[in-house]
């Protein structure tokens, strides 16, 4: 009986390595894994209905003083802000850990502000049970 062993060569082994971590670092961002941040259903609750007291051309400074600080505000890029207007993010779940992922899973709402800092659009994806 002859058995015959082969060696992998040294460049297979560090692509298997990389292939393995790469597997570990972006399996994390799955359906049904632990979200990263959540807010409990009556937080959201409070969020969706202080949401719905404002209304289209109230200041970013309404917006603030009634949601609080968001999660991210894209103003304050100030040479974007002057040409095309903003947003303010507020995070209600977010699964995604990793930027430039789909954040289809994730609960947002948005406030979109023109370059007057004047709300002209909201946009909710939020489950409030």
């Amino acid at each position: 009986m002859i058995l015959i062993v082969r060696r992998r060569p040294q460049h297979m082994r560090i692509f298997l390595l990389l292939l393995l971590g790469a597997c570990a670092l972006f399996g994390q961002v799955q359906v049904g894994r632990r979200p990263l941040f959540e807010l409990d259903n009556s937080a959201k609750r409070k969020l969706v209905e202080k949401v719905l007291t404002l209304k289209t051309g109230d200041s970013f400074q309404t917006i603030t003083n009634t949601l609080g600080v968001p999660s991210f505000n894209s103003m304050t890029n100030a040479e974007a802000y002057k040409a095309m207007g903003g947003f303010l993010r507020y995070d209600a779940l977010v699964v995604s850990s990793y930027a430039g992922l789909s954040r289809a899973n994730d609960e947002l709402i948005y406030m979109w502000l023109d370059n007057s800092n004047r709300l002209t659009r909201i946009e909710m994806c939020i489950t409030v049970r």
